[in-house]
């Protein structure tokens, strides 16, 4: 079984290492984005198997994406990425 995945942080050097580490195991990037609401927008649209999550990202962060997404969709399975280092 393929499992899509979405990918949003607000680097995109991140964004690339992370894609290249998932496509090598064999899980599909059907989507990515920058920032809170591109999450939402993204998770809405594209309804993948795992959503990668930035939290602290600026505007919309990791935090409002997880909320608006749980609101509608209580099942979904999310990863929630702490990066420190970009603080």
């Amino acid at each position: 079984m393929l499992i899509r995945a979405v990918i949003i942080d607000d680097d995109k050097e991140t964004i690339q290492l992370f894609s290249e580490l998932l496509s090598s195991n064999g899980i599909k990037i059907v989507g990515k984005g920058y920032n809170g609401q591109d999450a939402v927008f993204l998770y809405q649209k594209l309804n993948p198997d795992i959503l990668f999550l930035d939290v602290l990202m600026p505007v919309y962060d990791g935090s409002y994406a997880l909320k608006k997404i749980r609101e509608s969709h209580p099942e979904s399975v999310i990863v929630v990425i702490y990066d420190k280092l970009n603080t």
